[in-house]
């Protein structure tokens, strides 16, 4: 049931990240299942789920005990920095609700859910982001860019008009 292919996905991801629900809701019933099995690029069901906007599959693994909500892919992804990235709304919504969720936590290029989110224009998911309390809105990333500075960068006005607003923004 954890046997891996020759990318280093399981049975599981596989599914997860073809939003085969009932398949998932089988394997996560069996109890030797590796539900945070890394692939060789370090994904796990949870960030093939996430990335991919399965809304259905991410409230099944997140309901499982032993979900690694902040598990990090080869490139220092979370699932949560691959649904904003992908401007998978609901799927950011389930795992904002989530209490284990890092919603800083850094990418090895030190992006955060939100320099992703802002870089991509996904207005909404800024939104969703900056009305979380613990947002850090002026992270930088190792080049010493902000979400802000990306958005800029990429003309995504209507984020960049959402980032000025916010009270703690840091223009300097």
């Amino acid at each position: 049931i954890n046997a891996c292919d020759s990318m280093g996905y399981t049975a599981l991801m596989r599914a997860a990240a073809r939003g085969h629900s009932a398949v998932v809701k089988q394997l996560l019933a069996r109890p030797e299942i590796n539900l945070n099995a890394h692939s060789n690029k370090g994904y796990t069901a949870l960030i093939c789920a996430a990335a991919r906007g399965h809304k259905e599959t991410i409230e099944q693994l997140l309901d499982h005990p032993k979900i690694d909500l902040n598990a990090r892919d080869a490139y220092g992804y979370t699932a949560l920095m691959r649904a904003t990235a992908n401007g998978a709304i609901p799927v950011v919504e389930q795992l904002l609700a989530h209490p284990k969720t890092n919603l800083n936590l850094r990418s090895y290029k030190g992006y955060t859910a939100l320099i992703c989110a802002a870089t991509k224009g996904h207005e909404v998911i800024v939104e969703q982001l900056l009305t979380h309390p613990e947002i850090n809105l002026n992270a930088r990333d190792i080049y010493g860019y902000t979400a802000l500075m990306h958005s800029i960068y990429n003309g995504q006005k209507s984020v960049v008009e959402l980032l000025l607003s916010h009270p703690k923004i840091d223009v300097n």
